[in-house]
């Protein structure tokens, strides 16, 4: 009973954990855009940060699953970022587009650390 806990407790870390990277992706994708700006005094963990403080909470299996994935999770982030930044220039101005776009990946990260830092107490 025991192992069945703490493996759900781990897979829920684990899920945790990829949504939190995801979340940190999307903001370094928005740093390579005209939006860059919205970050340059923030004072969210930086991706590297947060794939540091995540892969010390993964075993060695998925740790090297990560690292195979994660260059193309950022360029399909990069892909995904440019895309929804483009649909918001079609329908407001590019100061408007980018707060829009930095709110949405801002929450979303706050929301995913949480969730994370959550999990990791359970």
């Amino acid at each position: 009973m025991v192992t069945e806990t703490w493996g759900a407790t781990y897979l829920e870390l684990r899920k945790a954990s990829v949504n939190y990277l995801i979340a940190s992706l999307a903001i370094e994708s928005i740093k390579k855009t005209e939006c860059a700006y919205v970050f340059r005094s923030s004072k969210l963990a930086s991706h590297s940060d947060v794939l540091s403080k995540v892969e010390k909470k993964l075993n060695s299996t998925d740790k090297n699953e990560l690292w195979s994935q994660i260059a193309s999770y950022q360029k399909q982030m990069d892909n995904d970022i440019k895309a929804q930044l483009h649909e918001f220039r079609l329908k407001t101005d590019e100061k408007t587009a980018c707060g829009m776009l930095s709110s949405f990946a801002i929450n979303k990260f706050l929301e995913s650390q949480s969730d994370w830092h959550k999990k990791l107490s359970n």
